[in-house]
C-alpha cells in the first residue's frame, strides 16, 4: 500500500510539472530568434500534516553532505509505471550530489552517493524557473526526507518546505547532540512555505531510526 501511495504522489507531481512545462506564451520569454529563454514551472505537492505522516511515506530519511550540483535533462518517470502517450517523461532538473553520512530510514548506507533532484535549472541557453526550489549548496550538511526513484540512488524531495533540515554541526554524528535540539528547516524562497513547516528534533530522528516515531 505504501508503494502504491508513493507512486500516486509521484505521478501527481510529475503530471503537474509536465503540464506546466508546456508553457503558454505568457509563461515563456522569447529571444530575437524565437528561442525560449525563460519558462516558469509550478507544481502541486502533497502536504503532510505531521512528521509521522512524512516519515511513513518517505523511502529514505538520511543525513548527507552536498558535494556538487549539475543540470541535466533526465527521465524522472517511475520505472514500471506506464507512461501516458501525451506525457514527456524527461525533464530539466538540478541534480544535487549528496554523500550519505547517516541513515535514519531506508536501504542506503553511509558513504553511498545519491543524486537528489529538483525540477528546474539552466541548460543549453534556456532556463526553467521552479519557484519551489530549495537551496542545496556544496558543503551543506542536511537531513533529507526523500522519495526514491525505484532502487536507483536517485531521489526527489517529499515536499520542498517539509523535507530539508540543516544539521546543527558538521563532522559529529547525531549522538553528539542533545535530544531536545531542534533542526532548522531549509525553505524555498517563494514566501509561501512557512505554513507547511514541521518541527524536527534530534529525538525525532532517533525515534525514526528505531522505527518508533509513528507510535508516539
Amino acid at each position: 500500500m505504501k508503494r502504491i501511495f508513493l507512486i500516486i504522489i509521484a505521478i501527481c507531481v510529475l503530471l503537474t510539472f509536465v503540464a506546466c512545462a508546456n508553457n503558454s506564451p505568457d509563461d515563456v520569454q522569447m529571444s530575437a530568434e524565437n528561442e525560449p529563454i525563460i519558462s516558469e514551472m509550478h507544481a502541486f505537492w502533497p502536504r503532510y500534516e505531521n512528521l509521522e505522516s512524512l516519515t511513513l511515506y518517505s523511502a529514505d530519511v538520511i543525513r548527507g553532505e552536498v558535494l556538487s550540483e549539475r543540470v541535466e535533462r533526465i527521465n524522472v518517470w517511475c520505472p514500471d509505471t506506464p507512461i501516458p502517450p501525451e506525457v514527456d517523461p524527461y525533464a530539466v532538473v538540478t541534480l544535487h550530489q549528496v554523500r550519505i553520512l547517516e541513515v535514519f530510514q531506508g536501504s542506503t548506507q553511509p558513504g553511498d552517493i545519491m543524486d537528489v533532484f529538483q525540477r528546474g535549472g539552466a541548460l543549453d541557453g534556456s532556463m526553467w524557473i521552479n519557484h519551489d526550489m530549495v537551496s542545496m549548496a556544496p558543503g551543506d550538511d542536511l537531513v533529507l526526507f526523500l522519495h526514491r526513484i525505484d532502487d536507483l540512488l536517485l531521489a526527489s524531495l517529499m515536499h520542498p518546505a517539509q523535507s530539508i533540515y540543516r544539521f546543527p554541526t558538521s563532522g559529529d554524528g547525531i549522538m553528539a547532540l542533545s535530544a531536545d535540539q531542534e533542526l532548522e528547516s531549509v525553505l524555498p524562497e517563494n514566501g509561501l512555505a512557512e505554513e507547511f513547516q514541521l518541527r524536527l528534533t534530534v529525538e525525532d530522528l532517533l525515534r525514526i531510526s528505531e522505527g518508533t516515531l509513528r507510535n508516539r
